[in-house]
């Protein structure tokens, strides 16, 4: 027989059920959480965290962002496209949202925006996710070279370990794990870290010693040559500015040599340390109240389904099936859209023709639709294909005109350009869009086949690029081709 509190609580979760709008019940707890919006002059936090918490975080993200610019002072100081971060307080609603239980920080580049997916800090190795991620955005944004695999994730987590409490800025911290020389017994090898182009299938006890081992790779690098070693300093550069170049080439030593130097250096009882001094005026990491703002409920979910319509597009679509309130405007059907087009194409091209109906001017339903017409016909001259590229390039060029701020639209002209044999033209909207989002894989595959065609030697640097920084690997597999074909051509 139940217990009066037990038939209470049941009858009080059923009338809750039917209250909640449909499809809300469902939904991970994540997206009822409080959202706000933190903005800088250089990126956007996007979090459920408590406000000191998050201004915290946001004062944090600032100083490094200054540290990083410190030690390059080569750097670029226009940032391009926004960078945007969505910082979840529980690791639960982390893995929720993104459905990535492996990771504890995600970087998912967009057209639109370079996205940062963080969980919350945990302790031990590789603590400060968001600064690590934050470090591959400002590397790839903010400096000209395209870096190797193995040197911009060690290079990160060095960078993310620094103590940003005290000025200067000390570099250089190992975790206990490291300096014990733990990592040196795992099974992936020194050779396996340098050659690796992408781990993004490796499973978590190799994924870990990979990250370790760049990192301590990096430290020796930086650091050896204060306890004695040889100075590798020289021969990075040489190899950082050479990237065909092989490892055992440039720094007169193959990585398993590299390897025994490492395990004799973290046998040593003390390891040096580095100091960034950061400039007495840091520029100002937040303009509070003016760059916090709340979202309600309706844009919560908006912005934590735009977040992840790449990431996680079933989900995305189920949060965006039933808005609250019931009322929709071109901005939810446009991402209903981008969320549905690897989901239900159909779908996707009803979706955005209905906001298109609502708003014919709307430009980023145009754009939405645009991708959708070419979404079916990478790299294909199929007449029919053939004909979905000359109506994107009428859309896009709508869409330019309608807001030139878009530069996923250059970028969607310039594509569109290149597929129906006017490669100059692809290249001048090409460049447009590369000069804003240098990290995007997809621009600099298209700008680097823009520049094959027409006989240019750049096309190697950014199919290099795209090769290494894309995430899908059939787009790894295409730029991989394309160099191929660069290499053949330079030799005939």
């Amino acid at each position: 027989m139940l217990q009066r509190e037990t038939i209470l609580s049941v009858f009080v979760a059923l009338l809750m059920a039917f209250c909640l709008p449909a499809g809300a019940a469902d939904l991970p707890d994540a997206f009822s959480r409080p959202w706000c919006t933190y903005r800088t002059p250089h990126f956007e936090l996007l979090t459920d965290l408590p406000r000191r918490q998050a201004l915290a975080k946001v004062r944090t993200l600032g100083r490094f962002r200054t540290l990083f610019m410190a030690l390059f002072p080569e750097a670029r100081t226009h940032s391009g496209v926004p960078v945007r971060m969505l910082v979840f307080r529980r690791a639960r609603h982390f893995i929720e949202v993104t459905g990535a239980s492996g990771f504890a920080g995600i970087t998912m580049p967009s057209l639109r925006a370079y996205q940062l997916l963080i969980g919350p800090a945990q302790p031990g190795v590789l603590a400060d996710t968001g600064r690590h991620e934050y470090a591959h955005y400002l590397l790839r944004n903010q400096t000209k070279p395209h870096y190797p695999l193995w040197y911009e994730e060690g290079l990160a987590n060095y960078l993310s370990a620094a103590n940003l409490r005290r000025n200067p800025v000390p570099l250089g911290h190992l975790e206990p794990e490291l300096r014990r020389g733990k990592v040196l017994s795992s099974k992936v090898s020194f050779e396996e870290v340098v050659q690796a182009h992408s781990v993004a299938d490796w499973p978590p006890e190799r994924l870990m010693a990979f990250y370790e081992k760049a990192w301590l790779l990096v430290h020796f690098i930086r650091l050896g040559h204060h306890l004695d070693y040889p100075d590798f300093r020289p021969a990075l550069s040489r190899y950082l500015e050479q990237p065909e170049r092989s490892f055992a080439n440039a720094f007169a030593l193959p990585p398993s040599g590299m390897g025994e130097l490492i395990e004799d250096y973290l046998r040593r009882p003390r390891h040096h340390i580095e100091f960034a001094q950061l400039p007495n005026s840091e520029e100002a990491a937040v303009q509070a109240p003016n760059g916090r703002r709340c979202l309600d409920e309706a844009e919560g979910r908006l912005e934590l389904a735009r977040s992840i319509v790449h990431q996680n597009p079933r989900l995305a679509v189920r949060v965006l099936e039933h808005p609250p309130g019931g009322e929709v405007d071109p901005d939810w059907l446009t991402v209903q859209s981008e969320a549905l087009s690897t989901v239900d194409y159909e779908r996707a091209m009803a979706v955005i023709e209905g906001a298109l109906r609502l708003s014919p001017s709307h430009a980023g339903a145009m754009a939405q639709l645009a991708h959708l017409k070419a979404q079916r016909c990478p790299l294909s001259s199929d007449p029919v294909c053939m004909r979905n590229w000359a109506e994107a390039a009428t859309l896009y060029r709508r869409a330019w005109e309608r807001d030139p701020r878009r530069y996923d639209v250059a970028y969607g002209l310039g594509v569109a350009y290149l597929h129906t044999g006017r490669a100059e033209q692809a290249l001048e909207h090409l460049r447009l869009a590369y000069e804003q989002m240098p990290w995007a894989a997809e621009a600099n595959f298209y700008l680097g086949e823009a520049y094959r065609m027409l006989g240019d030697e750049r096309a190697a640097e950014h199919l290099r690029k795209a090769r290494i920084w894309a995430i899908d690997p059939a787009w790894r597999a295409r730029a991989a081709a394309a160099l191929t074909r660069v290499h053949e051509a330079s030799f005939e």
